[in-house]
């Protein structure tokens, strides 16, 4: 588990997740979105000063997936 991540660091490890996986360039070729596999991730993040509720914060994750997937995939978006 990471822990003490501050948003912006969260981001980048998302960022690198999103483009390591394009670079390894394994084709798809029954996709429709891309020729290639990609990953749409959402990112939720609280501060250690904000109440965490667990059902909230996965609720928060899947709001931000769907928010990647619909901006074009292979990318993340974040609730923060």
């Amino acid at each position: 588990m990471i822990q003490d991540i501050s948003l912006e660091g969260a981001k980048k490890v998302a960022d690198a997740l999103v483009k390591s996986v394009a670079a390894l360039d394994i084709e798809h070729k029954y996709s429709a979105a891309a020729p290639c596999v990609t990953v749409s991730i959402g990112l939720a993040y609280k501060n250690v000063t904000q109440e965490i509720v667990k059902e909230q914060l996965l609720k928060d994750a899947d709001d931000a997936l769907y928010v990647a997937k619909e901006g074009g995939k292979n990318r993340y978006a974040t609730n923060a």
